[in-house]
C-alpha cells in the first residue's frame, strides 16, 4: 500500500505527493526452488508451489509449458482427435528389465528403492522401460523428455496338472475305416523315410493289406487318431473310425499318348521328375515314375490343363525342339487326358518293404451337394431368348444331385 511503499504515491512535479495516495498494488515475489517428487499434493508447501518441470537424475522428464484453457482446450482436443485420431510424433519404444539384480541379470533399482511409479522395488517385479516420446491421445499432447520405467508384476500363479491330456490338431484329415496296419509317421530303425508315401486308389479294399483299383494320386501321413466306434481296428472290428492326417496331397493327371515315347520319360530318371509341357495349352506337370510306362504318363503338380491332340515337350529331351517322339521319330500327341481329384479316392495304401507291414484303409465318404442356381428369364426385346407369347417371364432350373465323396476336413477350432 502507499503507506508502506511511498513509490506508489502519485507524482507531483517530480516528487511523491502524499496527498494523492495512488493505487494499491498486488505484488508476488517468486523464488526458484525444488521439491522431492514424492511430496504430497495436499501438503501446506504445495499450496504456493507452481511446477515448471519434472527432473530425474538431473535430466528433464516433463515440462509444464501449456496453459490449461478448460472448455476451449477440450474443444481443440476433440477436433484434433476427430480429424486425426490418436497418433505418435516420436513413437514409444519398450525394453524389459529386472526390477532388482538377480544373479547375472542387472536390475534397474536396488531392492527397497522407490520406483518411478512409486512402488517398492522387489525381485518379483519387472521394469518396462519406456523411451522418450511424444503423442496425441484423444487430442491431448503427451510428451516425455526422459526414459521412464513402469513396474510390472511377474507371473507367480500356477496350476499343476497330473497326467493331463493335450490334444494337438495336426492339420487336415480324412476319416478312415476297415484299417489294416498303420502308416509310418515317424523315423523307423533301418529306414530312411520318416513319412512314407501313401497311395490313393479309386476302389474300396477288396483284400485287407492289398491295393484296390486304379492308382490316382499320392499323399503322406503325419498322424492317425481314434475318432469313433470301438477303439482298436482289427479283422473283426472294421467299423472303428480313425482320423488320418494328410499332407503333400497330389492327385494325378494321366496322359494317354498316341504311342510309346522313345526314350521313355523315366529312362534317365527312374523315379520321375521330368517336366512335361503341353505345346498348345502351355500346361506343365512332372512325371511320376511308378505307373508311367508304355503310352501312359502320370503327372503330379500340374499347372494348367492339358488338351487332347496336342504335342508335349520333355525337359530332358535330346531333340532340338524338345518334343516327345516315338522310336520312328514321329511326334507323339495326347490321345486322352484323365484328371483325378482327391474326391475320387476310396482307399489309401502304403507299401512297406517289410513283409506283412503294409497299410490299407477305406475312406469314409461324406455327402457333397451340387447346388445349382435358378436362372430367371425376362421377356425383353434385347434378349436373344424368345419366350412364348403372353408369358412375360420364365425360368430355367438346373437340377443338381447329392454325391458321396472323399473330402479332406479342416480341424475344428477350439
Amino acid at each position: 500500500t502507499p503507506e508502506i511503499d511511498t513509490s506508489l504515491l502519485d507524482n507531483s512535479t517530480g516528487s511523491n505527493n502524499f496527498a494523492a495516495k495512488g493505487a494499491h498494488r498486488l505484488k508476488i515475489s517468486l523464488s526458484l526452488t525444488q521439491l522431492p517428487s514424492d511430496t504430497a499434493p495436499s501438503s501446506e508447501i504445495m499450496k504456493n508451489f507452481v511446477q515448471l518441470m519434472d527432473l530425474k537424475n538431473g535430466k528433464i522428464n516433463t515440462i509444464v509449458n501449456k496453459t490449461k484453457y478448460s472448455e476451449l482446450e477440450q474443444t481443440f482436443a476433440r477436433r484434433t482427435h476427430d480429424e486425426s485420431g490418436d497418433y505418435t510424433v516420436r513413437p514409444f519404444e519398450f525394453k524389459v528389465h529386472e526390477s532388482v539384480t538377480i544373479n547375472e541379470n542387472i536390475g534397474i533399482f536396488t531392492a527397497g528403492d522407490r520406483t518411478d511409479d512409486e512402488q517398492t522395488a522387489a525381485s518379483d517385479q519387472l521394469q518396462l522401460e519406456v523411451s522418450p516420446h511424444k503423442a496425441y491421445i484423444r487430442g491431448h499432447e503427451i510428451e516425455r523428455y526422459n526414459t521412464t520405467f513402469i513396474t510390472v508384476p511377474k507371473a507367480r500363479d500356477f496350476e499343476s496338472v497330473n497326467a493331463g491330456i493335450t490334444v494337438a490338431q495336426l492339420g487336415n484329415f480324412i476319416n478312415i475305416t476297415s484299417i489294416y496296419g498303420s502308416p509310418d509317421i515317424s523315423p523307423i530303425s533301418g529306414e530312411t523315410t520318416a513319412f512314407k508315401q501313401i497311395d490313393l486308389y479309386d476302389t474300396e479294399t477288396a483284400s485287407r493289406g492289398a491295393a484296390s483299383g486304379n492308382h490316382i494320386g499320392i499323399a503322406r501321413a503325419r498322424g492317425m487318431e481314434y475318432s469313433s466306434g470301438t477303439a482298436g481296428a482289427s479283422a473283426s472290428n472294421t467299423e472303428a473310425v480313425y482320423k488320418l492326417y494328410l499332407f503333400d496331397v497330389r492327385p494325378f493327371t494321366k496322359l494317354t499318348m498316341s504311342g510309346t515315347p522313345s526314350p521313355t520319360l523315366i529312362a534317365t530318371h527312374g523315379d520321375g521328375g521330368v517336366q512335361i509341357k503341353g505345346v498348345s495349352s502351355g500346361a506343365t506337370g512332372f512325371v511320376f515314375g511308378d505307373g508311367t510306362s508304355a503310352a501312359t504318363v502320370l503327372l503330379t503338380n500340374v499347372v494348367g490343363e492339358f488338351v487332347a491332340g496336342e504335342k508335349i515337350t520333355a525337359s530332358d529331351s535330346a531333340e532340338t525342339d524338345d518334343i516327345v517322339e516315338d522310336s520312328g521319330n514321329v511326334d507323339l500327341t495326347i490321345s486322352i487326358v484323365d484328371i483325378f481329384q482327391f474326391s475320387d479316392t476310396r482307399q489309401v495304401f502304403m507299401d512297406d518293404t517289410t513283409s506283412g507291414e503294409d497299410f490299407t484303409a477305406d475312406v469314409v465318404l461324406d455327402q457333397a451337394s451340387n447346388i445349382f442356381s435358378q436362372i430367371n428369364l425376362e421377356d425383353d426385346f434385347n434378349s436373344s431368348i424368345e419366350l412364348e407369347d403372353d408369358t412375360g417371364s420364365g425360368n430355367i432350373i438346373q437340377e443338381g444331385r447329392d454325391t458321396l465323396s472323399a473330402i479332406i476336413k479342416s480341424p475344428e477350432k477350439n
